[in-house]
């Protein structure tokens, strides 16, 4: 009578169990590319804001430096050539307008009954 053995196995050795996780290529790429991404982001608006304010002219007003400027209240039948004229007589109303409108951000609006505004004083 023959016996049957069993055959031999080998013991399978446990598997270590996973330590936190694993990436694959494309997740590893993303971990490393994304802080250069934002970096270059970040070095591009600032480079940006630098150059604005780097290469843009002062602010200077084409008075000069010396420019006196008076306080006119508007009243009843004034308009903004009434006023031109008044201030400057010895200018074109257009130009001294255009001052105005500059001096006191009038773009394109209607005076206020009451409303300041600033003109060049005439000399």
């Amino acid at each position: 009578m023959t016996t049957l053995t069993a055959p031999l196995s080998r013991p399978v050795p446990a598997r270590p169990a996973p330590s936190g996780f694993r990436l694959n290529r494309r997740g590893r790429l993303v971990l490393r590319g994304l802080p250069l991404m934002l970096a270059a982001a970040v070095l591009t608006v600032v480079a940006a804001f630098l150059a604005g304010v780097l290469t843009s002219p002062a602010a200077v007003s084409s008075e000069g430096p010396g420019a006196r400027l008076e306080t006119v209240t508007v009243m009843p039948g004034d308009s903004l050539w009434s006023i031109a004229a008044e201030a400057a007589p010895e200018e074109d109303p257009f130009t001294t307008m255009t001052r105005i409108a500059e001096l006191n951000s009038l773009e394109g609006r209607e005076l206020e009954l009451g409303e300041s505004l600033f003109v060049p004083a005439g000399d």
